[in-house]
């Protein structure tokens, strides 16, 4: 794909999030049917690597494709760009760490609280390592991720990716459950 189909196509979604944004607004979220029309559109995958599906453009594009998903929507640009950011970065994961993340990396919202504990010192952030984890679990780590905030992608994901450096240590949870 080249750049210019991910940019017409989010240009084509404009009058359909234009005419959204008013229940956008009252939702103070996103509506199932404008996920559902990121993903049909195929621009969720623009910067995704190419081994899961993606056109593995660079990031400019999910800059340009905001930009124009914005003239619709600003609440829907902003999600598209956080969302799309994810599978753009993991791109950048390690070979392993991008075999654990991509096998559920195609179709799937992802969203990440980086250092979740607010600790001016991220050294001193906590997290623990969930896999699957059921319902309860999921939970659990989704209501500690609002109190503490600083995840923006958070109203509708399939997959939560928590992050904190610790000493040149990267602590991922990974939640695999729909909400």
């Amino acid at each position: 794909m080249d750049r210019v189909e991910p940019l017409g196509r989010a240009r084509e979604l404009v009058p359909t999030l234009r005419q959204r944004a008013a229940l956008t607004e009252e939702l103070r979220r996103l509506p199932k049917e404008t996920v559902s029309d990121l993903h049909a559109a195929g621009i969720m995958r623009a910067a995704q690597p190419k081994r899961y599906c993606g056109s593995d453009l660079d990031y400019e594009i999910v800059l340009e494709i905001a930009y124009e998903l914005g003239k619709g929507c600003g609440p829907t640009a902003w999600r598209y760009s956080i969302w799309a950011s994810h599978n753009w970065v993991a791109g950048m994961y390690s070979e392993k760490t991008q075999e654990e993340y991509g096998a559920g990396l195609v179709n799937t919202v992802s969203s990440t609280s980086l250092n979740p504990s607010k600790a001016t010192n991220p050294s001193k952030a906590t997290v623990s390592l969930v896999d699957g984890g059921g319902p309860e679990r999921t939970l659990e780590l989704f209501q500690r991720m609002r109190r503490c905030g600083g995840n923006a992608g958070r109203d509708r994901p399939e997959r939560i990716d928590v992050l904190s450096g610790a000493q040149s240590r990267l602590a991922l949870a990974r939640i695999y459950q729909r909400f």
